[in-house]
């Protein structure tokens, strides 16, 4: 569906733009976090506890996005950011 794509532009382009400049970091990290497990629940649900064939975890970069977003979501934007927490 056509709005499955703003969800997407959302996720992947704009809240990884507002956490890298520090603006809504937290809210940012939020929406990252949601594009993650939805990622992970409509892609990787049948292959979650599987590895590739070079032995690699399959979720292993979806789910390395999601425990940074979730960090970033706990520590805040950092002191450098163009609007601090």
């Amino acid at each position: 569906p056509a709005f499955i794509a703003y969800g997407v532009y959302l996720g992947e382009v704009v809240a990884p733009l507002f956490i890298i400049f520090g603006i809504y970091t937290r809210l940012a990290s939020t929406v990252v976090i949601g594009t993650c497990l939805f990622v992970i629940g409509l892609m990787h649900m049948g292959d979650f506890f599987t590895v590739d064939k070079n032995g690699a975890w399959a979720v292993e970069s979806v789910a390395t996005y999601l425990f940074a977003s979730i960090s970033i979501l706990f520590l805040g934007s950092g002191k450098y950011a163009l609007r601090p927490d």
